[in-house]
């Protein structure tokens, strides 16, 4: 079974990649901020109730992510992501995405239930930062899958952070 879903999740990363950095030549804004805002409407509705906390698109102008959206306590300070239980990333790259620092099984399956109405392509985070990508931009070779399609701003192979 894990070896189907690694063949599963690079045939998604494959399919997604392009030779533009940031996003596919075929790159849709106003579908894309879409898909943001479902994934937080769709986020609220079903994780009540916890909260909700989402960065917009235009927070990844120079990244390869498009949303992040952070799942905290009902209690959490709403000017702050401390203390988030899991946070979802959505990619400017097709329909992918990834759940970070899930430690509640529960929790990360109801998350992947919401991402599964969406349509969305769920890739394991672990994979995403195991994986060196090599892929149609030559300019990010050398950096993660993760970095590749969740990033606010992809630092560069040779770039000084």
């Amino acid at each position: 079974m894990e070896v189907n879903k690694n063949i599963v999740w690079d045939s998604w990363l494959s399919e997604s990649d392009s030779a533009s950095a940031l996003a596919p030549d075929d790159y849709d804004n106003e579908a894309s901020d879409a898909r943001a805002a479902e994934l937080n409407n769709r986020l609220r509705g079903a994780l009540a109730p916890y909260k909700i906390k989402c960065l917009g698109p235009d927070v990844f102008q120079d990244g390869t992510g498009l949303t992040q959206c952070w799942v905290l306590p009902r209690t959490a300070d709403p000017r702050t992501v401390d203390g988030a239980l899991a946070s979802v990333m959505l990619s400017h790259f097709g329909d992918l995405a990834t759940i970070r620092d899930c430690k509640d099984p529960e929790l990360f399956e109801r998350i992947r239930g919401v991402l599964e109405e969406l349509r969305l392509k769920f890739i394991d985070v672990d994979y995403l930062i195991e994986r060196i990508y090599q892929g149609k931009c030559a300019s990010l070779h050398g950096i993660t899958w993760d970095e590749r399609y969740f990033s606010i701003a992809p630092q560069y192979p040779g770039e000084e952070s």
